[in-house]
């Protein structure tokens, strides 16, 4: 069994907790993103991409009004990260250039 698959076995039984019972600061728990290919098994390919950054909302160029980054995509950049809500990162070990990861 991996790293993964035990993380992954704790955080859904968890969820599923809190789901049913409730408890403290849930939202935190129930909105968490889990979208892997195998819930209870995820890739650490998977894994790297999500922690690397993806757009939560399409991304506009102030000074174009372009869109730079669809809603779901992976960030290319650290520099893409805003403080307004519309990215989320972890860690940044996998860009799809290049794609370099953890491994």
């Amino acid at each position: 069994m991996t790293d993964g698959e035990i993380l992954a076995g704790i955080f859904l039984r968890l969820r599923k907790m809190y789901s049913e019972q409730g408890g403290a600061n849930p939202e935190q728990v129930l909105n968490m993103t889990w979208n892997y290919t195998k819930p209870y098994e995820p890739a650490s390919e998977e894994v790297a991409m999500e922690s690397n950054g993806k757009a939560l909302a399409d991304l506009i160029d102030p000074a174009t009004g372009a869109v730079v980054v669809k809603k779901g995509q992976q960030l290319s950049s650290f520099a893409q990260l805003r403080d307004d809500g519309t990215t989320s990162s972890g860690c940044w070990i996998s860009p799809v250039a290049g794609r370099r990861k953890a491994t």
